[in-house]
């Protein structure tokens, strides 16, 4: 699925992968957050839809440079689901794909 973005906003998601990049090979991408880079490059998150086209699409940028640059070594917060589970018992009842999703994202947002 592609996002349907401006010109200005085709452009600008350009140079953020391309800035980001850069800062991940020079810095390392733990403890980064979109926010920070985002601001190195003038670009205010605050003022983007958050549900919006570019919004979006920086955010998925962002991940998929974080993927490509974590340390091989990395220890994410919840080593396995059974360890998320008993940090929130309250999602016992959702499916297993759903926790499964939950344990994925509880981990990519703790970075």
């Amino acid at each position: 699925m592609e996002l349907e973005l401006s010109n200005d906003e085709a452009t600008m998601l350009r140079e953020f992968i391309d800035f980001a990049s850069n800062i991940a090979k020079e810095r390392g991408v733990v403890g980064w957050k979109l926010d920070d880079v985002a601001n190195m490059m003038g670009i205010q998150i605050l003022a983007i839809n958050k549900g919006g086209n570019f919004s979006v699409a920086l955010w998925v940028e962002f991940l998929k440079i974080t993927k490509k640059f974590l340390p091989l070594d990395f220890s994410m917060k919840y080593h396995d689901l059974s360890e998320f589970m008993n940090a929130y018992p309250n999602f016992e009842n959702r499916s297993s794909v759903e926790k499964e999703n939950l344990f994925k994202t509880a981990n990519w947002m703790n970075m």
